[in-house]
């Protein structure tokens, strides 16, 4: 629930008072590296293309179009001229705004947007006591479908200012549709393949930023790092003051004013119906001292009954399909980002005869694992579902690596039996203790980090699942998988792959890798907690395992999991100007790993910032 607004920026320079503490963005202690939020960076190397061409079947619109997918395959920003709009035109826009944010504040306010909506004058949506406001002023309205705009929040002063947003609205109408168009043709597809999804009833909003100078750059952002959720955006950004700052590989780089033209940016949308081969950009606006920055963005967003998928042709075995089908209703806030396992379905259990005859499976897999000599304990429930607990720290659970679900309903109760001696997988307590240990202090050390940063942050009382799975032989491996595509809630995951048979394969690229089979060795993938941890640099990959028509597949998966009340978090000394904090604090994060899991969503999304 959104709290009382705070003041606008305008409204906190007016009254002389001092910049407020929620406007600055905390240091990053100890960190020699970090630099300040206003820092030189280099500028983007994105050409402009000449819209008028690129719909042409002449060769200089080839060139247009090969210039228009590099653009938006390597960077998902392009800059367009030739647009339709005159110079005149978009001057008279800027300056309009220009004049809007000039009014008294008391003929602005008659403009304000209500608590928990975003339509109207104001500035941020403020939903935490603890949210670092960014220092910007808007205007933000519906311009598209006509008979959704709230024309109570339309300026009336200055004069001219609605008249001008609805031409300026509707010759906006033409360019999406030739960028649609051009999109489609890049990629060799139907022209109107992307159009036809964006639907008949789409939305526009437009919104009309103020930066006003700030008096502290180096710690104050104007906006911070986000992606659209748009299908794209489009941009009329201040002809003379930049601000606008686009992340790659992990740096920074800012926009470059080219007079006159619009700046169009991927949105999430368009990165799903391209199946990821143009990218929705991170991107941030920083402050500046002495000028004040303007800017106009559009969003155009699809309608929302329309179902938003990758295009079929985009999909093949080199470049599988990384995006389940979703509606624009449904996305929300949510950042989608490449390698997402939205594909996922949700956790489903199976029936009483499958647990029946996974129980003979599992316990012929678990005799043939441990020693004779050790106690396995069967524990039947009143739903005839099963654990097995094997060690007061390691609680092995019964899984269906059919159904991609854990049998665990709330009626079993953990069992704590005989501490393991000994085993053929050697996955006693003390070995998988000591090798978590080494792991997390040779990541620390990887990093330049003190070597306990990790463990700290893992804590005294992590817990450890271990998992043993089972794949039959499948008579169908071209239509059945063995897991479905996702990435591990966990810290790190080790695993005791098959020594015989493959099947592990990882997304790397929108391509798909096997893991090699190296007898006797470990494989050690990161989760989640450790792409929190290092801030993003070391990846939680996504990965899936494929069924074999001849060979039964064991392996055997012990994830290694903070403790419950933990505060997950990037390393602070991972946090500079290149690299910004991506993640917020989060705990139990297993528990919204499950619940975001059984949606079809990617849980680290939910902690990005």
């Amino acid at each position: 629930m959104e709290k009382p607004k705070f003041k606008t920026v305008q409204e906190v320079i007016a009254s002389g008072e001092g910049l407020p503490e929620r406007y600055l963005h905390t240091p990053t202690t100890g960190d020699t590296k970090s630099q300040p939020l206003d820092a030189p960076v280099p500028e983007m190397d994105i050409p402009a293309i000449d819209l008028s061409l690129l719909l042409s079947s002449s060769e200089y619109g080839r060139q247009e179009l090969r210039k228009l997918h590099s653009a938006l395959s390597t960077w998902g920003v392009v800059q367009v001229m030739n647009h339709g709009m005159t110079d005149a035109f978009l001057d008279k826009i800027y300056e309009l705004t220009k004049q809007f944010f000039a009014l008294p504040t008391e003929e602005k306010q008659k403009y304000a947007r209500e608590i928990g909506s975003i339509q109207g004058y104001g500035n941020d949506m403020i939903l935490s006591d603890a949210q670092v406001l960014d220092w910007i002023d808007r205007l933000y309205l519906t311009t598209y479908p006509e008979d959704q705009r709230k024309l109570h929040f339309w300026p009336e002063i200055p004069a001219g200012f609605r008249e001008t947003l609805h031409e300026y609205t509707m010759k906006q109408q033409l360019v999406i549709e030739q960028f649609f168009k051009a999109m489609a043709r890049s990629l060799e597809l139907d022209e109107n393949c992307f159009l036809d999804m964006y639907g008949e009833n789409p939305m526009m909003d437009t919104r009309f930023n103020l930066y006003p100078p700030c008096p502290r750059p180096d710690k104050v952002i104007g906006v911070k790092p986000h992606a659209d959720g748009s299908a794209f955006t489009l941009l009329l950004p201040d002809k003379d003051v930049d601000g606008l700052q686009f992340l790659k590989d992990g740096k920074w780089y800012k926009a470059p004013i080219v007079p006159d033209t619009i700046l169009i940016n991927v949105g999430d949308q368009i990165e799903i119906m391209s199946n990821g081969i143009y990218k929705s950009p991170v991107h941030r606006v920083v402050t500046n001292r002495e000028k004040e920055r303007i800017s106009v963005a559009t969003f155009c967003v699809p309608g929302a009954d329309q179902e938003i998928q990758p295009v079929e042709a985009l999909v093949n075995e080199a470049r599988p399909r990384l995006y389940k089908t979703v509606k624009n209703k449904h996305l929300g806030g949510t950042r989608t980002r490449h390698g997402n396992s939205s594909l996922l379905a949700s956790q489903t259990f199976f029936s009483e005869a499958e647990v029946e005859v996974l129980h003979e499976l599992f316990i012929k897999l678990i005799t043939s694992c441990v020693s004779s000599d050790n106690h396995i304990t069967k524990v039947k429930t009143p739903n005839n579902y099963s654990v097995y607990n094997v060690n007061r720290r390691v609680a092995f659970r019964l899984y269906d690596t059919r159904q991609t679900g854990f049998i665990e309903p709330e009626e079993v109760k953990e069992m704590i039996i005989d501490v393991i001696e000994e085993s053929e997988l050697m996955l006693t307590e003390s070995i998988i203790d000591s090798i978590v240990s080494k792991f997390f202090k040779a990541m620390a050390r990887s990093l330049e980090l003190d070597e306990n940063c990790f463990l700290d942050m893992y804590g005294e009382n992590p817990m450890m699942d271990t998992r043993f799975n089972l794949y039959p032989p499948c008579p169908r491996p071209d239509k059945v998988i063995g897991v479905k595509p996702h990435a591990d809630g966990s810290a790190f995951t080790l695993l005791l792959p098959d020594k015989d048979v493959d099947g592990l394969q990882f997304l790397k690229d929108g391509k798909w890798y096997k893991a090699p089979i190296v007898p006797d060795t470990i494989l050690i993938n990161v989760g989640d907690q450790i792409e929190i941890m290092s801030n993003g640099i070391y990846k939680s990959p996504v990965h899936r395992v494929v069924t074999n028509r001849e060979k039964e597949r064991i392996s055997v998966a012990t994830f290694c999991v903070p403790g419950a009340d933990q505060e997950i978090q990037p390393v602070e000394a991972l946090v500079n100007e290149a690299r910004p904090r991506l993640y917020k604090t989060v705990k139990k994060y297993v528990e919204l790993y499950f619940e975001y899991y059984q949606q079809g969503r990617r849980p680290i999304e939910a902690a990005l910032i």
